[in-house]
């Protein structure tokens, strides 16, 4: 990262929108990931919304996730000590979550307790820093705001601690 391309940064992002409006969501998991990749400053406000998107579309099942396309980058993801936090975290989340679709239960588990150890080691810069993400507005309606990334975190890890409390039972 660091040496990306701002157009290709945000062509792809772009190209991710269009293409999961016209249901072609492959296509849309692809263009999301490239435009992550091609991301020439890890803090860009933007970034979040972006990975975010691959990242749902892959929990959301609209095809079955590839261990090539989608797994390997994630991991990559997770290992890069240089990411910030909340990527790293929601890329184990992520992990996780197609591998418990898999029925990989013990394999899911091993990865939320990966994002819920990186949660723990979260530094301050990174906690204050803000980025585009959901949020829900005084009158209930949710939009687009700038969160700090330490808003995000405690729902990932929130969910891994259920997921994993379901394995237990």
């Amino acid at each position: 990262m660091g040496k990306g391309n701002v157009a290709t940064y945000q062509t792809c992002a772009n190209q991710a929108t269009q293409a999961f409006h016209r249901g072609n969501h492959r296509q849309s998991a692809n263009m999301y990931l490239k435009s992550f990749q091609a991301s020439p400053d890890r803090w860009d406000v933007n970034r979040w919304q972006i990975f975010h998107g691959f990242t749902s579309i892959l929990q959301e099942e609209y095809f079955p996730a590839s261990p090539e396309q989608d797994i390997v980058p994630l991991q990559a993801v997770v290992d890069d000590k240089q990411e910030l936090k909340l990527y790293r975290i929601e890329a184990a989340f992520a992990i996780g979550i197609l591998l418990w679709i898999r029925g990989d239960r013990e394999e899911a588990a091993d990865c939320y307790r990966e994002a819920i150890r990186l949660a723990e080691k979260v530094p301050k810069q990174e906690k204050r820093h803000k980025v585009v993400a959901t949020s829900t507005g005084s009158d209930g309606i949710a939009g687009l705001g700038l969160r700090p990334m330490a808003d995000l975190i405690p729902d990932i890890v929130r969910v891994c601690n259920d997921n994993i409390e379901r394995l237990e039972r």
